[in-house]
């Protein structure tokens, strides 16, 4: 789940139906003469908008936003661009932490991309369904989830997507108390995120697992592990990963 500028342009709200435009035009959402490119390039600004307001953290606008946007994607039957908003919807609540409301947007999102193959988006939904249920310790769907999204991270060559799932994974690893696994993932993503230039990970508690890990096995042999994953390749790294969920669920 995981950007863009804030829009500069400032839109009055009229309630769900009407969106006003920056110059002060009205533009009648769905109304008459409205072709579907028109409500396509509307129901793109409306999210941008709702994304933009989401990083700021005005979730309420955001919120607002994104469900004109997916609302505008259903009439027009995008279904790419519904799932898209489903899943900024859900992203939305997980900022949040209303998980409740965000697993079934984003299941449902899901369901979706597996239907039309969309790999994008099976690998976005499964990372993002993968968070909440480490959110909520439900930590076996939490590897299979993450594992699956880990894994087509690989397959489309995106590190930082292989780093943040596997983040998650030792988080998960840790709570279960496979501490050495745990430490050999953590060096490895330590060393992901040192060759993506990332400031952090997704999951904000890789302290907390270093720091179980630490107090178990001693500063030597933590620094041991890590050591060794730290010199997997990412294909290595991934395998590594893929083992201990197969062993573990």
């Amino acid at each position: 789940m995981r950007g863009g500028a804030r829009a500069d342009a400032i839109y009055g709200r009229g309630g769900n139906d009407r969106l006003l435009g920056a110059g002060g035009n009205d533009v009648l959402v769905g109304g008459p003469g409205k072709d579907v490119g028109d409500l396509r390039l509307t129901g793109r600004a409306l999210r941008a908008l709702g994304i933009a307001e989401g990083q700021a953290k005005q979730h309420g606008e955001a919120e607002a936003f994104l469900q004109d946007a997916l609302a505008l994607f259903r009439q027009t039957g995008d279904e790419s661009e519904v799932d898209e908003c489903l899943n900024m919807l859900g992203w939305n609540a997980m900022m949040r932490a209303d998980y409740s409301r965000a697993r079934p947007l984003i299941e449902e999102a899901l369901a979706h991309s597996r239907e039309a193959k969309d790999t994008q988006g099976i690998k976005r939904c499964t990372g993002n369904l993968g968070y909440i249920a480490v959110q909520e310790r439900r930590f076996e769907d939490a590897l299979v989830l993450l594992g699956e999204s880990m894994t087509l991270a690989h397959a489309m060559r995106e590190t930082r997507g292989i780093a943040d799932e596997l983040a998650g994974i030792v988080f998960v690893a840790a709570e279960l108390r496979c501490l050495e696994s745990a430490a050999v993932m953590l060096g490895a993503v330590e060393s992901l995120y040192e060759e993506t230039e990332a400031e952090g990970a997704d999951f904000d508690e890789l302290e907390r697992p270093s720091t179980m890990i630490r107090d178990a096995v001693g500063t030597g042999r933590l620094a041991e592990l890590k050591a060794h994953g730290r010199e997997m390749t990412t294909g290595e790294v991934v395998a590594y990963a893929v083992d201990f969920i197969d062993s573990t669920v």
